[in-house]
């Protein structure tokens, strides 16, 4: 998707100073006090994603797959924005009047993104079914409804209302509720971007849609080619 989003990040700036990490020789050969060179960091805010594991039966493993993905580079969008990202995933399910939450940090603010570390959680059935499956039948105290499944994966209302959330935070839910039908990335992209531009509380961000690249070829014919 890298190839479709156009963005510019927000850069440092650099300037003379007392003190810095390289020397300006010019600067020192003429006498100038301010011979080193200095840089300000872009005041960064924070954004929480969190990233709910849980979806129906139903769902299909392309739509895990592009969610996931999908997922992964709104993070690389939002911090070429200039913002900072901790990136969460959470597993939210009801079961009559019981609701199982369980929430994992997969990334925080100071950490570059590390695909081969999010992959497997973000997008492959198996983080559901081997892991959080397991985590539900291991929990202690959970009501008798519980033994016959796994529960029911809670909307995005329910999660809102459970997770202290600020602003800017995004929550993303399962794909069904989020338009991703798994077939063609692009679009479930702009589905999953209009879902959250809908539900977010600031205006500070805004995820761009993504334009399709149709590119041409000629296909020469002729004698001797």
């Amino acid at each position: 998707m890298e190839k479709y989003i156009k963005l510019s990040e927000k850069k440092s700036r650099q300037y003379n100073w007392y003190v810095g990490y390289a020397p300006d020789v010019k600067a020192y050969l003429e006498g100038n006090p301010l011979s080193m060179l200095n840089k300000t960091k872009p005041a960064r805010k924070q954004i929480n994603i969190y990233f709910n594991a849980t979806y129906n039966c139903y769902t299909k493993t392309e739509q895990i797959y592009n969610r996931g993905v999908i997922a992964l580079n709104i993070v690389e969008i939002l911090e070429k924005l200039g913002f900072s990202v901790n990136l969460n995933i959470f597993n939210m399910a009801v079961s009559d009047s019981q609701v199982h939450y369980a929430v994992f940090r997969l990334k925080n603010t100071t950490e570059r993104m590390n695909i081969k570390k999010l992959y497997f959680p973000m997008c492959h059935n198996s983080w559901l079914r081997r892991l959080i499956f397991r985590l539900i039948e291991v929990t202690p105290h959970a009501e008798s409804s519980w033994l016959n499944g796994y529960g029911s994966a809670c909307d995005e209302s329910m999660v809102r209302s459970i997770i202290d959330l600020e602003p800017n935070d995004i929550v993303i839910v399962e794909p069904d509720e989020m338009n991703i039908k798994g077939k063609d990335l692009i679009d479930d992209a702009n589905s999953m971007f209009d879902c959250i531009n809908k539900k977010r509380k600031t205006e500070d961000f805004e995820l761009p849609h993504i334009k399709k690249v149709k590119r041409m070829t000629k296909n020469l014919m002729g004698k001797g080619v």
